[in-house]
């Protein structure tokens, strides 16, 4: 299999059919293990929320009746009018029937009927542990033969009357209605008591033949009270089943999309490779001449244009390669001529004794020779200093004036290696700017060089005129490079800062300020001996 659509196709589909082994394995793992946890704990969620409503309804009917009590004790008034201000409560069709109970445990309620609860289960209960509030369990209404249950409440202890508690009779259906709320799996709900016996109903079953798992959850306000779920065990591994199903079909359909597209997508890309081949088997005998005509809009294309643009550069490359030989020995040439000549016209001052002729040719043999350094990108500290001595020597033998300015650099980094040409520019930028009007007698520069935790600093301060603020912000933005500004003066200070920038990134370069009566230009940059950077130069 040598060609490269094949193996393209191979290796795709081998890896997406493994993958899709891997996939569908995944999957009925993590359905097993996660979806069908997830679906009983997103039911059990359901049935304890529903509990929860429940029991909140129910508290909301016990804070009902201490509500009517604290009225009733509040208006101290009989028994007649206590079961008449009830009644205003009846219209909610909350209740069947509200009631009193006087301390001989006689029940007088709204319905005018009377009947003893002294022998009844939740009387004696609330009476013999002092519970604040009781719930009954089921009983029948005898007036109209429905489910209900009794909540009690106790009245306050300091009633004027000798009413004990309020009674209030809640039909079942009514809490029945908010368990059967929950519709999961098409099943219902049903609340049981303690002894697991169905609260108002028969406990009918709703998927007969059928593994069943049940959700319960206790209802707080009436402990011996839960409310349970039944579901089929089938209808809770259901979605995973489905899960699986549609995982398998789409990944079927994805993958034979997908191996249709990479046929296609694969043979896009080999024709053109092929081609290309083919031209550069004709290259290699010789044929600088063939060519594509037609590019395409992608990497291809790209490809296609450098392939072209190759042949043309090594088809000028052939005619120009004895002229740029020529142009490099000329090169070689002309410093080499430019020395001598500076040579023989020293030693011609020097028969003549002109001394300061002799200091002059020296500076500026000395300028050139370091400033060219045959192409090198990094000369010494110390030849970077003379340099800069040579160019200001030059300066004082033009203008026929002094110029007061001192050196100091620790002896130490002498021998570190510097991007040449970075100071001559600054002192240039110095003299021509700080003693531009020739007003100040007592104008000097200082350079100052010296190392400051792991990095070479290099100082040139002058005494003349201080940088308006504006001016500042101008400097500024040339040494940031903007567009524009290099037009307004000082590319030489931008050349500094841009060459420092490339050479060693952002973090290094050129800084000018205002401090105190000196205008201060500052250059970082590493500290770098025999070609490497290091962090102590005395190690």
């Amino acid at each position: 299999m040598k060609r490269i659509q094949d193996k393209i196709t191979l290796y795709v589909v081998g890896s997406l059919l493994i993958l899709f082994i891997l996939l569908l394995w995944d999957i009925d793992r993590e359905a097993d293990k996660s979806i069908v946890p997830l679906s009983k704990d997103l039911t059990q969620q359901i049935v304890d929320a529903r509990s929860e409503q429940i029991s909140n309804w129910l508290e909301e009917r016990i804070e009902e009746l201490e509500t009517i009590g604290e009225q009733v004790r509040y208006l101290d008034i009989e028994l007649d009018q206590s079961l008449e201000y009830m009644k205003v409560y009846l219209g909610n069709n909350i209740y069947e029937s509200l009631g009193i109970i006087d301390r001989d445990g006689m029940a007088w309620i709204t319905d005018g009927s009377s009947f003893s609860v002294i022998n009844r289960d939740y009387y004696r209960r609330i009476d013999e542990e002092g519970l604040p509030f009781i719930i009954s369990n089921p009983l029948k209404s005898k007036s109209n033969n429905v489910d209900i249950v009794i909540i009690l409440h106790r009245l306050p202890a300091n009633m004027k009357h000798e009413f004990s508690y309020i009674s209030a009779a809640v039909p079942i259906e009514t809490i029945k209605d908010i368990a059967s709320r929950i519709q999961l799996y098409d099943g219902g709900s049903k609340i049981y008591d303690i002894y697991g016996e169905p609260i108002g109903g028969e406990d009918t079953e709703i998927y007969p033949g059928e593994r069943l798992i049940e959700f319960s959850a206790p209802i707080k306000k009436s402990p011996s009270w839960s409310i349970v779920f039944k579901v089929p065990e089938s209808r809770l591994y259901e979605g995973a089943k489905n899960l699986k199903n549609s995982a398998i079909t789409i990944g079927l359909f994805i993958g034979v999309i997908l191996v249709v597209l990479l046929i296609l997508f694969s043979s896009s890309i080999v024709r053109p490779i092929c081609r290309m081949q083919e031209l550069m088997k004709k290259v290699e005998y010789g044929d600088l001449t063939v060519r594509f005509k037609d590019y395409r809009n992608d990497e291809i294309g790209d490809l296609q244009k450098s392939f072209d643009q190759m042949l043309d550069n090594l088809y000028r490359a052939r005619y120009e390669k004895k002229e740029i030989e020529l142009r490099l020995l000329q090169e070689q040439v002309n410093p080499h001529f430019l020395y001598n000549t500076l040579d023989t016209i020293r030693w011609s001052a020097i028969e003549y004794d002109a001394t300061e002729v002799v200091e002059l040719i020296e500076a500026l043999s000395t300028y050139f020779r370091v400033g060219l350094s045959k192409g090198e990108k990094f000369i010494t500290l110390s030849e970077e200093i003379s340099h800069t001595e040579s160019y200001i020597q030059i300066y004082q033998a033009r203008f026929e004036e002094e110029l007061d300015y001192e050196i100091i650099c620790d002896e130490s980094l002498l021998e570190c290696k510097v991007i040449r040409i970075l100071l001559q520019p600054l002192v240039e930028n110095a003299i021509y700017h700080g003693n531009k009007s020739n007003g100040n007698s007592n104008f000097k520069i200082m350079i100052n060089i010296f190392k400051e935790e792991e990095e070479l600093i290099m100082e040139v301060k002058n005494n003349g005129e201080k940088i308006d603020r504006d001016r500042l912000e101008v400097i500024k933005s040339i040494l940031n490079g903007k567009k524009g500004e290099r037009d307004k003066g000082g590319f030489g200070l931008y050349s500094v800062n841009k060459r420092i920038n490339l050479a060693f990134g952002e973090g290094y370069g050129l800084d000018i300020k205002n401090e105190g009566d000196w205008v201060i230009s500052r250059i970082n940059c590493p500290i770098i001996l025999e070609g490497k950077y290091v962090e102590d130069i005395d190690r």
